[in-house]
């Protein structure tokens, strides 16, 4: 068809409508608040676009590695942490070769591994198809980029357990003394002679504390020794800093002693796995005595690769790793690599001897040994501070006073230099347990919470008897008990004088919980002498963490030794069992085990077994599944969702997950013949849920259920559906608040489906975009979708299910995924849909900036002092969508001034946070250049913004002038719609436009009629840049300009 041209007689009853100006905050309802996905490069190289919503669901898109598009993937949150899991990786996560969190999408966003390949840990015997960035022998390992080359390579012989590489934390006068150190030092023990490592964050080698201190250094970050944090300079004041900037008053715990720094954290404060192995073996390898870590990861059972390299170097080297808790200040958060059996993990204590808050505490998470192995003073701990940093709260140029764990390992770990000095011979395991056993055991703190007791090593000292080992841990009792445990320990004494010991067992527990050997014992001088202690548990032990210590006494002597168990209260065995439609096993089931009572999920369900045994409290518990069955040569295997509430769990019992029980989802659209691209389905029970995206081609199957209506209990069934031959598509969302309903025969019709007409455009040939589609019930915690190509331009017709009860989130991306991840997202406004016809454009030039809905999050918000910036720069025409470009790595910058002082800056385009006091007049400053693959419009941006800020929380005003307007043609007359975004009340003063057909080199004034201005285009095709100006009566104003606005054709 051909198109009318537009005359000047066209354009004025075009304009003459509207001579007021539109005001900001577009009528139309409702929208959605400004958000950009973190994108996670998985292993198997799909990459998962996730998005956290503000109701505290998970959004999450999968956009497949290429040869992969049918790869299905279950969505599996426990109520926190969500796993985006490929199926064809799914049993091998069961196995334990890969490591789960390589796949916890939710975690892998919070550690900062958005944007790129994921770092892995291999353990292999063989040669590697990926690039080796370290080797790391102590395990068998090496760390990597996971690649499409490891993936690949799985399958070959000698690859064995893949980890991520994660980020370990580094674990943020009077304490000397209260640990007995001038005690140490009047007795002549200094750690002369010692040399011990400091792994952290580098050093200060200009800090006068630290001349002549350190012997060696080591960069594991390929960078250089120098702290940028100021941590690793002060837990190194601690170890063994002269003091001489203080005239002595600040000098470390064994000043004397020599010190090898090894940097493996950053600036900000994150280590890498792989490098903390690496400087462990570097530290080992140079003979140190004992290697401090004021670092820790996660809480871990202690099989993780840094407490596995930390297990091995001990043994073979006899080196001693002093490794801080952590501040996660709670039960069962003792960090990695301080989890390991062979480290002496130390916890944090007031300086008045009291548990300090941030303190992690044990047990171990898994066998529940006892964990933190000894306290020392963590709190407000003054030490050297590197210039140029800020690292705690500053006393002076040279000093900073600093809490957490990792100031209390310091301490432990120029004890042990101070004890190595006296016992050169002593290894690791003599130095743990002489430090353990000489631990002063604090009032009113368990054995979880400090282990031995407080540091003392103004008596360890004084001891020639050492224990081992240095604690006795029974571990978990299950219920209802068995058998009796027994455990040996053995008293080394190194001394000229045999020594008697009254033996006691210090303990709040049952009466004969716990029983000795012997109540007393000779230990021959240089000689040993062993006691038994017994562990009697019985269904009469009520539930609970038992710990104590065995207290040995020899007149001036008492070796105290921690002593703990773990009884299990009433469980019962719930043995689930699984069976698919043909009546064999399943290939694989996900899914979870939900607590009636809470809500919280019990168990998850990531296994390829038939058969699942569990232990839980008597109660009540809704169970739901989906079992996968194995591809067949038509197709994807049968996927069956089985839900079974409330099964009431009073003694052992087996419960069949039967997928012959099941029966078929299906779903039709009247009068038009459509097949499943894929399927959205699962189940939304208490905080927790499972969701799987099946192929088109598998047969959905569930169990209908009994009605729910006490508790959130939400079956959904969203296919994406399309017509057997057109380009259509449709999205009806079925769901059903009190379980599986016993109809699951769906049709639909298409009048009862909103209508979206919708016109997707294209910024340069051949190009993409990848389309996301979720849909939202009452109920739901978060979506899961493939993200689907579109080749660009293309217009299609959406069929979408209406109502207030279900919301939409609709997204194109613009993406490349190498040299690294960079992407564009346009994201529509409209969330819900009435029945009846909407026409949505995407990607329509003209391009330029865009406050959006500034009630929702966009634009200038303040909150406090603090006031952020969120105005997007490179939008697409009209009000139907705004685009992103946060995530599009543009070179830009964004400045905020008043009175020519800098208030904030930052390096993404229309995106910054600020300090600005109360009300006040300030500028706001923008620039990017943009060089994308999918869009040869908007090479470049600025914007300034005068802001009126009345100083009161909420929306900052703030204006942006947002252009629309037909195909442009070169020759013709153009009507250009302008529409100022601005805040409710504001009445513009003054618009202006001017055009460029150069590319802004030159500029022409534009006519306005009201609020459309009117451009004769050049005869040429060519690209049109817009520079605007508005003024409201308040005084806000912008000036913005984007070169290559639109192209004329």
């Amino acid at each position: 068809m051909r198109r009318r041209v537009m005359t000047l007689s066209t354009i004025a009853v075009v304009i003459a409508a509207g001579l007021t100006l539109p005001a900001a905050g577009w009528a139309d309802p409702p929208v959605r608040p400004p958000r950009d996905p973190d994108v996670i490069t998985l292993i198997t190289g799909d990459q998962v676009f996730v998005t956290a919503r503000q109701d505290g669901g998970t959004d999450v898109e999968i956009k497949a590695a290429e040869g992969r598009e049918n790869v299905e993937f279950a969505k599996v949150s426990d109520g926190g942490d969500v796993l985006a899991l490929p199926m064809d990786a799914a049993p091998q996560v069961a196995s334990g070769r890969l490591d789960k969190r390589l796949f916890n999408v939710t975690e892998l966003v919070r550690e900062g591994f958005a944007g790129g390949p994921l770092p892995v840990i291999v353990a292999h015997d063989g040669p590697m198809a990926a690039a080796v960035t370290r080797e790391l022998p102590s395990i068998g390992a090496s760390a990597m980029k996971a690649d499409a080359g490891l993936w690949r390579g799985m399958a070959a012989a000698g690859v064995g357990k893949v980890w991520l590489d994660a980020n370990a934390r580094l674990i943020d006068d009077q304490s000397n003394a209260q640990i007995g150190a001038p005690a140490a030092w009047q007795a002549g023990f200094t750690g002369k002679g010692v040399t011990v490592a400091d792994l952290d964050s580098g050093y200060d080698p200009a800090h006068p504390d630290l001349q002549g201190v350190v012997v060696g250094t080591k960069d594991f970050l390929g960078g250089t020794i120098t702290d940028g944090m100021g941590h690793g300079t002060h837990t190194a004041g601690i170890i063994a800093g002269s003091g001489a900037a203080s005239a002595g008053k600040y000098r470390g715990v064994a000043p004397d002693a020599k010190l090898l720094i090894g940097k493996v954290c950053d600036a900000s404060g994150s280590c890498p796995n792989s490098a903390i192995i690496a400087g462990m073996e570097w530290a080992a390898a140079q003979g140190v005595t004992a290697v401090n870590l004021s670092l820790g990861g996660g809480a871990t059972d202690g099989t993780d690769p840094m407490s596995l390299a930390l297990n091995n170097l001990t043994a073979s080297t006899g080196t001693l790793f002093v490794v801080a808790a952590g501040n996660a200040g709670a039960a069962r958060t003792v960090a990695s690599p301080g989890s390991a059996d062979a480290a002496l993990t130390v916890g944090s204590v007031t300086k008045q001897d009291g548990l300090s808050p941030f303190s992690s505490r044990g047990p171990r998470v898994g066998d529940l040994a006892i964990k933190p192995d000894v306290a020392a003073p963590g709190s407000a701990i003054i030490a050297a501070r590197a210039a140029g940093t800020s690292m705690g709260t500053p006393v002076d140029a040279n000093y900073t006073s600093a809490n957490g764990t990792s100031m209390a390992t310091p301490h432990v770990t120029g004890a042990a230099a101070i004890l190595a000095q006296q016992h050169p011979d002593w290894k690791a395991a003599q130095l743990k347990s002489a430090l353990m056993s000489a631990g002063k055991p604090l009032a009113g703190l368990s054995i979880y919470d400090q282990g031995a007791g407080r540091l003392d090593i103004a008596t360890a000292t004084t001891r020639q008897v050492t224990v081992s080992p240095a604690s006795l841990s029974f571990g978990f009792v299950k219920w209802p008990g068995g058998p009796e445990r027994a455990k040996t320990i053995t008293y080394h004494n190194d001394g000229d004088t045999p020594l008697t010991f009254a033996l006691a067992l210090d303990f709040t527990a049952p009466t004969g919980l716990f029983t000795l050997s012997a109540k007393e014992i000779t230990v021959p001088a240089h000689g040993t002498a062993d006691v038994t202690v017994t562990l009697r548990p019985g269904a009469s032990i009520p539930e609970g963490q038992y710990g104590g210590r065995l207290v040995a006494t020899s007149g001036q002597t008492v070796l105290s030794t921690p002593v703990g168990t773990t009884i299990e209260g009433e469980r019962f065995g719930l043995t689930l069992t699984a069976t698919g439609r043909d009546g064999n096993a399943p290939q694989f089931i996900t899914g979870s085990v939900v607590d009636t009572a809470t809500g919280s999920s019990v168990a998850t369900l990531i296994t390829a077994q038939p058969t699942t045994e569990l232990r839980l409290p008597k109660g009540k518990y809704d169970i739901q599944a989906v079992l996968s069955e194995p591809y067949t040569p038509a197709g994807a295997g049968p996927r069956s969702l089985i839900a079974l509430p409330e099964v009431n769990l009073e003694a052992d019992a087996t419960v069949a997950l039967d997928a012959r029980k099941a029966s078929l989802v299906t779903n039709t659209v009247d009068g038009v013949g459509v097949k499943a691209d894929y399927v959205d389905f699962g189940f939304d029970a208490g905080k927790s849920g499972v969701g799987y995206v099946a192929d088109g081609t598998a047969g959905i199957y569930a169990t209908p259920t009994k009605r729910v209506t006490d508790r959130k209990y939400v079956f959904h069934y969203m296919p994406a559906l399309v017509p057997l031959t057109g380009t259509e598509i449709y999205r009806p969302v079925h769901w059903d608040s009190t379980g599986v309903p016993e109809s699951l025969t769906y049709r639909d019709r298409v009048r009862d489906f909103a209508v979206v007409h919708a016109d997707y455009g294209s910024q340069a040939p051949g190009s993409v975009g990848q389309r996301g589609i979720h849909a939202f019930y009452p109920g739901s915690w978060g979506g899961i979708t493939p993200l689907r190509t579109l080749t660009l331009p293309v217009k299609r017709t959406e069929y979408y299910t209406p109502g207030k009860d279900v919301s939409w989130s609709n997204t194109l991306y613009y993406q490349e995924l190498r040299p690294v991840v960079r992407y564009e997202s346009e994201t529509a406004l409209r969330t819900t849909f009435d029945r009846r016809s909407y026409d949505i454009r995407w990607n329509q030039a003209p391009i330029g900036p865009s406050t959006g809905p500034v009630d929702l999050g966009w634009g200038l918000q303040r909150k406090g002092d603090k006031v952020t910036a969120y105005i997007p720069l490179f939008s697409a025409s009209g009000k139907d969508t705004y685009t992103s470009s946060l995530n599009a790595k543009l070179t830009a910058t964004t400045t905020a001034t008043r009175d020519g002082q800098v208030l904030g800056t930052s390096a993404y385009p229309g995106y910054a946070q600020f300090t600005a006091p109360g009300a006040g007049v300030y500028t706001l400053t923008t620039s990017a250049t943009r060089d994308l693959p999918w869009s040869v419009l908007g090479t470049s941006a600025s914007a300034t913004w005068t802001v009126h800020d009345p100083g009161a929380d909420g929306a900052v005003p703030l204006l942006a002038v947002r252009y629309s307007g037909p195909d442009a043609r070169a020759g013709w007359l153009y009507p250009l719609r302008l529409e100022v975004q601005r805040p409710v009340g504001s009445t513009v003063k003054r618009l202006e436009l001017e055009v460029s057909y150069d590319e802004g080199k030159t500029w022409c004034r534009a006519p306005i009629f009201g609020s459309t201005a009117v451009l004769l285009h050049p005869a040429t095709p060519g690209f049109v840049s817009l520079r605007a100006t508005a003024t409201d009566q308040l005084g806000n104003s912008v000036t913005q300009t984007t070169i290559r606005s639109y192209q004329t054709r």
